[in-house]
């Protein structure tokens, strides 16, 4: 898991420079920068606004009673979309403008739920194969 980790840190920063490069070579260099800033004007302000809906509809549930589990997650995309958005390059706006999209969010959270799910009944094999042990 560190391994993977440790070259996500590595290998999206020398991607996102190459696509810099890239474009920067077609557009131009000023074209280019303007773009990036747009990107995360933007992505900011899109953020801001997806960010407050769903403490919102965090509120709206908490007032009713509801565990605002599902909203819990929502904001927690969009937060993560908002870091994407601020870093400069494009691949990480593209993931983030993903992130703040309900229907290709809705994809993601399915993944982290079920994938969640699956930690946990391993998990709860081995709490319980110990157990059995004592």
């Amino acid at each position: 898991m560190l391994i993977r980790f440790f070259l996500l840190l590595v290998l999206v920063p020398v991607f996102e420079i190459y696509v810099l490069l890239r474009i920067g070579s077609v557009m131009g260099s000023a074209p280019t920068v303007g773009l990036v800033l747009l990107t995360a004007a933007v992505g900011a302000w899109l953020t801001r606004r997806s960010g407050l809906r769903a403490l919102l509809r965090m509120r709206a549930n908490i007032d009713q009673g509801i565990v605002p589990a599902d909203e819990m997650l929502d904001a927690f995309f969009i937060l993560i979309a908002g870091i994407f958005l601020l870093t400069p390059g494009f691949v990480t706006d593209g993931l983030g403008f993903l992130l703040l999209f309900s229907p290709s969010r809705e994809l993601v959270k399915r993944y982290v739920r079920r994938k969640l799910e699956q930690w946990r009944n391993t998990r709860v094999e081995i709490v319980s194969f110990s157990d059995r042990d004592i």
